[in-house]
């Protein structure tokens, strides 16, 4: 599987790289812009916040395009004729998407820690009368707390199940497809309507279990900003459980006919 995980990396460091430069650009404007003022750089926080959720939304769609391509193209007949187990494959290739999106969202989360604190210092500097000092100062120690360390450790659990039950899913949908088709024309908008078909279903089982958004709040308490993630297991343990045995049913069948049914 490490051999997989290895050509992964490869064959898409160029698409990473663009990524960490597009981080690295977004912070150093910045940057530039709370040295000029807060109100500047307050605005281009929200860039970052957006950069943040577009190239880990980019992590995802590239893995499925890319699991769609090795099934459609000669460049994928060395890959699957390597002499490995299809879950193997498969395995390596989620654990990738898994790596790279947890990375990006732990340096945005470090980002954020120090954006906060240099939008603090400049508010302080250009204009130290303004109410939202003492907010700001409140949520600066809001963030160094034991909660919210347990807080981000459950956003990155569930940002970890959302994206295997959505690549799962998808690479199903990629698979079934594959071996129906055969390549016919159609195929990959077959994938397509039968990703989100398989989405919806799955979704709409979950909701009649437990709402997940019950069980999410995000608001202003006695210690600054609070986000509350799944203080009660029993307010969506059951959909999440239910969620992660379809990705795992998922990724069997998906294992199962890309070894007996899939023509590379």
């Amino acid at each position: 599987m490490a051999r997989i995980m290895k050509y992964e990396f490869i064959k898409n460091r160029f698409r990473y790289l663009v990524m960490i430069a597009i981080m690295i650009i977004v912070e150093v404007a910045f940057l530039i812009s709370n040295a000029v003022s807060y109100r500047i750089s307050s605005g281009m926080s929200v860039i970052l916040i957006l950069a943040g959720l577009g190239t880990l939304l980019i992590v995802i769609f590239e893995g499925i395009a890319m699991y769609n391509r090795d099934l459609r193209e000669k460049s994928g007949y060395m890959l699957f004729m390597t002499p490995l187990p299809s879950w193997q494959i498969l395995l390596g290739k989620i654990t990738v998407i898994l790596i790279v999106g947890s990375a990006l969202f732990i340096g945005y989360c470090f980002l954020g820690f120090a954006d906060i604190h240099l939008i603090a210092s400049a508010m302080k500097r250009d204009d130290p009368t303004s109410s939202l000092v003492p907010a700001i100062a409140k949520l600066l120690d809001s963030l160094y707390s034991g909660d919210t360390v347990i807080t981000l450790i459950k956003l990155l659990i569930c940002i970890i199940c959302l994206v295997t039950y959505l690549v799962c899913l998808a690479y199903l949908a990629s698979t079934i497809s594959a071996s129906v088709l055969r390549g016919k024309k159609g195929e990959k908008l077959i994938s397509v309507l039968l990703f989100l078909a398989l989405f919806i279903l799955v979704v709409f089982i979950s909701s009649k279990i437990s709402n997940i958004s019950d069980a999410v709040s995000l608001g202003m308490g006695t210690n600054g900003l609070e986000l509350k993630l799944f203080e009660n297991f029993n307010e969506a343990g059951a959909s999440i459980i239910f969620e992660l045995g379809c990705s795992a049913a998922a990724f069997a069948a998906s294992a199962y006919l890309l070894e007996k049914k899939v023509d590379i």
